[in-house]
């Protein structure tokens, strides 16, 4: 049962096309990072702030593997006709796959629309003396002022998490945007991928960096001796001004810092 992973950047309403060495038997999606601007350097006022993988994923077989191809949507608009600058947007999207032989005791999948503050019931492999694995991560995010216009921006922020008894799961969502003044946004979800496995020795290593800033930090794999491949995923997100004002764009990631100016 090995498992792979591929990264392949896309903007906005483009196909992603992920391809692996063997039959995909199972997969997740996640987020490495993403970078959305509106046009000309401008700021501007916020309704929806929207990044979805689109449904009908499609599995094919490709000249040097086996491939997915997913579309995801970005939206950056206020309620004034402004909208994403799709040349200066790009997102950077992985995906996790079970590939080659079925394996019962390692699961994988998404949790779409998971509501801020709410759950969605997973069903895990069963447990043997407890899970190797079993971790989640943001695969997209929706954050919209579905009444009322737009408004400025304080303080928005995405997250989920995975919790389980036994064999029963709970992927859980915590996400919002507001200006401050009571304003807060009525549609606040999360999309999100997780992994569970009750092999004695997890399947990949991982590790978490929490309270990530402009500056790198040093990671330890505790399960690897040696690291020949990884990837970053990001399973929460906190950005904030000092006030609230509009926006220009919105960076998050590990590839670079910012630009000034952004969330």
């Amino acid at each position: 049962m090995p498992i792979e992973f591929a990264v392949q950047p896309a903007q906005p309403e483009e196909n992603c096309i992920f391809t692996f060495q063997k039959p995909i038997i199972a997969y997740t999606l996640g987020i490495s990072g993403f970078q959305m601007s509106y046009p000309g350097g401008y700021d501007h006022w916020v309704q929806s702030f929207i990044i979805k993988p689109l449904p009908n994923q499609v599995l094919t077989a490709g000249p040097n593997g086996y491939n997915l191809s997913v579309q995801f949507q970005m939206i950056l608009q206020d309620a004034d006709g402004h909208s994403i600058d799709v040349s200066d947007s790009v997102l950077w999207p992985v995906c996790i796959a079970i590939t080659g032989s079925s394996d019962p005791n390692t699961l994988m999948s998404v949790a779409n629309g998971v509501a801020s503050g709410s759950y969605q019931n997973v069903t895990l492999p069963h447990q043997r003396s407890g899970y190797s694995i079993c971790t989640s991560f943001q695969s997209g995010v929706n954050l919209t002022f579905s009444s009322g216009g737009d408004h400025q921006v304080l303080e928005a922020s995405a997250g989920c998490g995975l919790t389980y008894n036994e064999n029963a799961g709970q992927v859980t969502a915590n996400a919002g945007l507001h200006d401050g003044i009571g304003n807060n946004v009525q549609v606040a979800t999360v999309d999100v991928g997780y992994i569970a496995s009750s092999y004695a020795t997890s399947p990949v290593g991982h590790a978490v960096v929490s309270g990530q800033t402009y500056d790198p930090v040093s990671a330890t794999i505790p399960q690897l001796t040696s690291i020949s491949q990884a990837i970053v995923l990001i399973q929460s997100w906190n950005v904030q001004f000092h006030s609230a004002r509009n926006v220009r764009g919105v960076s998050v990631g590990p590839w670079r810092p910012p630009p000034q100016n952004r969330w």
